[in-house]
């Protein structure tokens, strides 16, 4: 597979899969890695694009939660009690004003 038609491959599948945002946020996050800085642009965008999909993939299992999200809802439900009032409200009657006649 030549560069132009990888770049153009993962640039369809970013655009099909509507996730530009998270694909140009997560290049910009592997420019500050230690890890990344040797590697050439092929493989970078390669990484990007299948750390996207995999994180994708997790966001959909969970509802579009992370799991720290889903864990503290989950957690939430299970621990919630919901006590029923035992107050009874009863409405006071209106007052109504004397009119004196002098």
């Amino acid at each position: 597979m030549s560069w132009e038609d990888l770049w153009w491959d993962i640039h369809y599948e970013v655009e099909e899969l509507g996730i530009k945002k998270q694909f140009e946020a997560q290049l910009k996050k592997m420019d500050g890695q230690e890890k990344h800085r040797y590697k050439d642009t092929r493989d970078r965008w390669s990484y990007a694009l299948e750390r996207v999909k995999k994180n994708m993939k997790k966001e959909d299992f969970n509802g579009g939660w992370s799991s720290g999200e889903a864990a503290h809802h989950i957690g939430k439900k299970l621990t919630q009690q919901t006590i029923p009032d035992k107050t009874k409200y009863n409405r006071k009657k209106k007052h109504k004003k004397n009119n004196y006649e002098d």
